[in-house]
C-alpha cells in the first residue's frame, strides 16, 4: 500500500470516528429518554450567588444524602458508585442506597460520592444538577427556581435506563418550566 492510499484510509477512519462518536452519544441520550423509567426528584433552594452559571439552571437535591445503614462499607469520597432509587408515597424519587455493585440497572444510575462520613452517612453527586435550556430563558428560570423552591413546588423528572440518567423536564409551580415562564411573562 503506498503512502497516498494509507493517508486516505487513515483520513476515512478518522471521519468515521468524528461522525460516529456524536451519533452514538445522541443515540444513547434519546434511548434513555424513550425507554427509561421516569423518576421525579424534589428540588431545594440553592445559594443565589451560585445559582446560575451560563446557560443552565443550577439545581439542588436533598435526596442525595444516604444514611450509613444504606451504604456499602468502605466507601470513599470521589468513588464511582451506583445510586439505587425508590419512590416515596408522594411520588418523589429518593436514593435508597449506594453500592459499588451494578445490580438491576433499571432502578439505579452511575455516579460518584461527594463525601462519606462515619457519622452522617454519604452524599452522592447527582449527574443532573444542571438543567440546560435556552440562554435567553435560563436567567429568568434560575430566578423563578429560587422563588418557587421556597414554596416546595419545584421538581425535576429524569429518565433512568441501563445505568444512565437523563433529565427530562424541570417543573416550577407544578408546570413545565417553559410554560411557567410564558405564564409569568403574560402576567407581568
Amino acid at each position: 500500500m503506498d503512502r497516498e492510499k494509507l493517508r486516505i484510509l487513515i483520513f476515512s477512519l478518522l471521519m468515521v470516528l468524528f461522525i460516529g462518536v456524536p451519533v452514538y452519544m445522541i443515540h444513547t441520550y434519546t434511548t434513555v429518554l424513550n425507554k427509561g423509567k421516569l423518576y421525579r426528584f424534589k428540588c431545594e433552594r440553592v445559594d443565589p450567588s451560585d445559582a446560575f452559571r451560563g446557560k443552565y439552571v443550577q439545581l439542588n437535591f436533598n435526596q442525595g444524602n444516604i444514611d450509613n445503614a444504606y451504604a456499602d462499607s468502605n466507601l470513599k469520597s470521589g468513588q464511582n458508585v451506583y445510586a439505587y432509587l425508590k419512590v416515596d408515597s408522594a411520588g418523589f424519587a429518593y436514593v435508597s442506597k449506594v453500592s459499588v455493585n451494578k445490580g438491576e440497572l433499571n432502578d439505579n444510575f452511575a455516579t460518584t460520592l461527594d463525601y462519606v462520613s462515619s457519622y452522617s452517612g454519604a452524599r452522592i453527586n447527582f449527574p443532573f444538577e444542571r438543567y440546560y435550556m435556552n440562554e435567553n430563558l435560563a436567567p429568568l428560570a434560575s430566578d423563578m427556581y429560587r422563588v418557587e423552591a421556597k414554596v416546595d413546588s419545584v421538581y425535576l423528572d429524569v429518565r433512568v435506563y441501563n445505568g444512565k440518567v437523563v433529565p427530562e423536564e424541570l417543573y416550577l409551580g407544578g408546570m413545565p418550566v417553559r410554560e411557567f415562564l410564558k405564564k409569568y411573562a403574560h402576567n407581568k
